[in-house]
């Protein structure tokens, strides 16, 4: 594949999805753009193209979802970035329900939930918050682009491993053992549905304007350009009750026009929420974390408390302890850097 077809491939992907490929990627998507060749039977990469470029074909769209399952990260479990659950649990759920007492409804948007474990871990914490939900309607929705990761988290049946950051008694609690795993239990399973879409096709969308209380998107916007941002934020702006709550990555919004969202600074994350009428202003520029720095976060995050210890020392002494060297090849990885 010449890089000319590769731009071309790169372009109607940005064009369909709002994913912008970055350059460590291409490697990798030409690799799977051959892959799907393969199975399809094409030649030339060429005519898998026009397929993805022919909306008009009945096969485009199916396709589309294929490509879509394999250009998408599909890592999450449960309870994922700690000091992010904890303002969801002591500040920003607690807030919504107390203002929701009269009317008892609260609705929540996990957008980019990949296999669900979000959506289900943010159902959890309003199990945990309201052990007595007589009366109320609370519902959890789940959009993400990949097919099969919406299969899958429609199928609620999860290894050890999405279990890394919840505690066992929850565990125990909300989850029952299966030959295939453990699986979400029913009461849980009522507050949360789940929708393949894609974040960038606004009348795709199943909310109404202003019903949503609370909208998290996590580990999604570091994908897309600019424009796609600003597009998908002026959706979940209209989606927003007043005074609800936007929740992203860390630093995913720095430099974003984010009015009329206000920036609430807790020490764990930054917090959005939508105003009645006021003005926000741009997220104050963050100097990114060090190496260092995002090891000791997933030190944190996971529990790790022995080797964060360690983390701890700073440039001082480096750590060679096997579990932080793993952690600093994911952080590698997820933010690109393959070499490293």
């Amino acid at each position: 594949m010449n890089d000319q077809l590769l731009e071309q491939f790169i372009n109607l992907i940005r064009q369909q999805t709002g994913i912008s490929i970055r350059v460590q990627d291409k490697p990798y998507l030409v690799r799977k753009l051959i892959s799907r060749c393969r199975a399809l039977g094409y030649q030339d990469p060429s005519q898998y193209l026009a397929l993805l470029a022919n909306s008009y074909s009945s096969n485009c769209q199916q396709e589309w979802q294929h490509l879509a399952d394999l250009i998408t990260t599909g890592e999450s479990y449960f309870f994922r970035d700690q000091g992010q659950m904890t303002v969801l649990r002591e500040c920003l759920l607690p807030d919504l329900i107390a203002r929701h007492q009269q009317d008892r409804t609260l609705q929540i948007l996990s957008a980019g939930c990949s296999t669900g474990e979000e959506a289900y871990s943010l159902a959890i914490l309003l199990k945990e918050l309201l052990p007595d939900a007589t009366g109320w309607q609370i519902r959890v929705v789940g959009y993400d682009l990949s097919q099969g990761a919406i299969a899958k988290a429609k199928a609620g049946v999860y290894g050890r491993w999405s279990f890394r950051g919840l505690d066992s008694s929850l565990q125990k609690r909300y989850f029952q053992a299966t030959g295939q795993g453990w699986e979400v239990v029913p009461s849980l399973r009522e507050w949360v549905r789940f929708r393949c879409l894609n974040l960038l096709a606004p009348t795709e969308y199943d909310l109404l304007p202003a019903s949503v209380d609370l909208i998290v998107c996590r580990n999604v916007f570091i994908y897309f350009d600019s424009g796609a941002i600003q597009q998908i934020l002026q959706t979940f702006i209209s989606l927003l009750r007043p005074q609800g709550y936007l929740l992203t990555g860390h630093t995913e919004l720095q430099g974003q026009e984010v009015s009329p969202l206000q920036v609430i600074s807790f020490p764990e994350s930054v917090v959005y929420q939508l105003g009645n009428g006021t003005s926000g202003s741009p997220v104050p520029p963050t100097p990114p974390l060090t190496l260092q720095q995002e090891t000791q976060i997933a030190f944190s995050e996971r529990n790790y408390n022995n080797t964060l210890a360690l983390a701890q020392q700073g440039q001082r002494s480096q750590p060679q302890n096997e579990d932080y060297l793993l952690l600093m090849a994911q952080i590698h990885a997820d933010q690109g850097r393959y070499t490293q």
